[in-house]
């Protein structure tokens, strides 16, 4: 059962600090939420201060505004990962069924000192992040990058992955909507992670291979970087490399989309990328 952000005021406040640590998500940040998302001639009203007052532990009368603000960020996609979880969904168990069998499918015999564990990725990751990969269509942009928001979320003792896609095509200036849903898994020393396209056939195949910082830190990973491979109605799409960078809305105020390269401002996955375009580095699909 999701907790009260009142009678659980503990638990909010907890929240409330995490959401600050690792999203940087500063007080005045939340007050420009709650104003930028209240009714036209709404009394309701909340300061800086007072918040700050109220995750350092004290109590205050604004208990209207706490449960806005509570409801505002839980219906953030990028930190509703922070707020305990709805019930299930009808055929959510069928999922949770299957990754339980593919992960021990996966599992190795024994544990070594590189084997990624579970509850590493689950310390690490969970939290939003701007995704980049070339983009796979050559009437796009010239040495286009696609941008993209990837959320990672826990979910049955692992991490569950979403990625959205939600802009105008910049050739002919059409929308693209586009959701994938999966999982997390671990083999040995490596992850990987495995999405399927809702209410569509794509499906990706992706490995990480390197976090910074490293996994077994146990420190929100930062960065993260590796491989990707697209099969999809529109054909198969090999390889390419991506970089994720965990979201800040001062650096990456831009979340979905398609830029030049040379309009990225991220100096270590701009140099991930470019070697795609090496000569031989990339395969156009037919």
């Amino acid at each position: 059962m999701a907790y009260d952000p009142i009678r659980d005021a503990a638990g909010f406040r907890a929240t409330l600090k995490r959401l600050a640590d690792v999203e940087h998500l500063t007080s005045q940040a939340i007050v420009d939420l709650f104003n930028a998302r209240r009714v036209r001639g709404e009394t309701m009203s909340i300061s800086r201060a007072t918040l700050d007052r109220f995750v350092g532990g004290e109590d205050i009368t604004r208990i209207r505004e706490l449960r806005v603000i509570h409801d505002l960020l839980r219906s953030e996609p990028a930190y509703r990962s922070y707020f305990e979880e709805p019930a299930p969904v009808t055929g959510a168990a069928d999922a949770t069924s299957f990754v339980r069998a593919f992960g021990a499918f996966l599992a190795p015999d024994g544990q070594n000192g590189d084997s990624v564990r579970i509850s590493d990725m689950v310390t690490s990751l969970p939290g939003q992040f701007v995704l980049m990969r070339l983009d796979h269509d050559p009437i796009s942009v010239e040495q286009g990058v696609r941008i993209s928001s990837v959320i990672l979320t826990t979910a049955d003792g692992g991490v569950a992955i979403e990625e959205l896609q939600s802009y105008r095509t910049p050739d002919y200036d059409m929308p693209f909507e586009q959701t994938d849903k999966g999982f997390l898994f671990t083999h040995g020393p490596r992850i990987f992670f495995l999405m399927k396209e809702l209410g569509g056939t794509a499906v990706k195949f992706g490995v990480i291979e390197q976090t910074l910082p490293e996994i077994e830190r146990r420190q929100p990973v930062q960065y993260f970087q590796g491989y990707l491979m697209v099969v999809s109605r529109r054909g198969v799409f090999p390889r390419t490399r991506f970089a994720a960078r965990r979201f800040s809305p001062n650096q990456h105020p831009m979340t979905s989309g398609i830029l030049r390269l040379a309009e990225i401002a991220d100096p270590r996955a701009v140099e991930h990328l470019r070697l795609d375009y090496a000569e031989g580095g990339l395969a156009q699909p037919a």
